[in-house]
């Protein structure tokens, strides 16, 4: 199952959907969390503590942007390193995520629109064929860039 919130992210909405996915059962909680942009000099704290949160309850992490290093690195204190995965941009992330998940996983897809999270909706999707109907920023002009 997944649980796409690509649409945007801020503190607030990241630790709502954190919150969601904590109270829900699953075989494995798959958390795919991206930068939340135009934090200022709030960013790393903010950061910091969606990964507090996420560390406790992921069994896989895969934080993707240069500002979700603060998340990895946070929720490196409450759960195994093997299970964090890092990657710079929704491009390179989204194939790896596909190997990484199992029949059973619940999946969580959430980061800020400028991290462009809704590519690996897509590549983990089951139609991906269906992207233009289902997914957010699908037209023609927003793929082009």
């Amino acid at each position: 199952m997944i649980i796409d919130d690509t649409y945007n992210a801020s503190p607030a909405a990241m630790h709502l959907a954190l919150d969601t996915i904590k109270d829900l059962t699953a075989s494995r909680k798959v958390l795919v969390l991206g930068d939340m942009l135009e934090l200022g000099g709030y960013s790393v704290q903010a950061h910091q503590a969606v990964g507090d949160m996420a560390g406790d309850i992921a069994d896989v992490l895969v934080c993707v942007g240069e500002r979700a290093i603060f998340i990895a690195d946070s929720a490196g204190n409450q759960m195994p390193a093997e299970q964090i995965h890092r990657f710079h941009d929704s491009i390179q992330a989204a194939p790896a995520i596909q190997t990484l998940l199992k029949t059973g996983d619940l999946v969580l897809v959430k980061g800020s629109q400028g991290k462009r999270m809704e590519r690996i909706v897509k590549e983990i999707m089951a139609e991906p064929d269906q992207a233009g109907d289902l997914l957010v920023r699908q037209s023609a002009r927003w793929l082009a860039k």
